[in-house]
């Protein structure tokens, strides 16, 4: 007698398409250039794909747009994951709460950049901010590339545990300090000789959005 087999992955339907839209954003951005996509994959270890977007901005841009999309995406994917292994916000459907998350993180990203355009128009720095938006711009982008497979795992590969997603965050935040100091390091000079604007901008813009998230996000989440 033939057996009804019930299916138990209807639920990640939508987490499947999520993840394919990403790959296929990646599909197109390996398009556009092919070696300006090749340079961004190796950006952990050499930087040239940053610094060819300064002299290319229209593949730069473009290039640039398609791997913002895919770390909006993923960034809010792995949230959504976390929130949801903590029990975040259970009355909610699963997709209505990612796509919360996706438009709070997309609205915050967007302010902040806005902010820091002003600073940069404001203490006349345009060109040296500009410089400094795209490099974060690569390297953040470049994190939302790592998240993919990470995603992938959590999702398809096994009911992760609570100190997974600690770990991830700390591995994220390391790496989101590492590009940081690599940027500045590289603009030394510029910081040296705006000590008061560094430090601003640096306790302002850099570290006190990031300290309000967490104290939005962790204690709603409990241990």
């Amino acid at each position: 007698m033939i057996q009804a087999v019930q299916r138990t992955f209807e639920a990640r339907d939508w987490l499947t398409v999520i993840i394919m839209s990403c790959l296929v954003l990646l599909v197109v951005a390996k398009s556009l250039n092919e070696v300006r996509f090749r340079d961004f994959l190796v950006l952990a270890f050499n930087d040239r794909q940053v610094l060819k977007s300064r002299k290319d901005k229209k593949h730069g841009r473009s290039i640039n747009l398609l791997l913002f999309a895919v770390q909006l995406l993923m960034v809010a994917l792995f949230v959504y994951l976390g929130l949801a292994r903590w029990g975040v916000y259970e009355g909610l459907s699963p997709i209505i709460l990612y796509v919360r998350v996706l438009l709070f993180f997309g609205l915050f990203v967007g302010v902040k950049y806005f902010i820091e355009k002003m600073m940069g128009v404001l203490f006349e720095i345009e060109e040296p901010m500009e410089r400094y938006h795209d490099k974060k711009l690569a390297y953040r982008n470049y994190i939302g590339l790592i998240l993919l497979p990470v995603n992938a795992l959590l999702i398809y590969a096994f009911e992760p545990a609570k100190i997974v997603f600690w770990i991830m965050g700390c591995i994220i935040l390391i790496l989101n300090l590492g590009s940081l100091f690599n940027i500045f390091k590289r603009n030394e000079n510029i910081i040296y000789d705006n000590p008061f604007y560094f430090i601003l901008y640096l306790c302002a813009l850099e570290i006190a959005p990031y300290l309000i998230l967490f104290k939005i996000i962790v204690p709603q989440t409990g241990t």
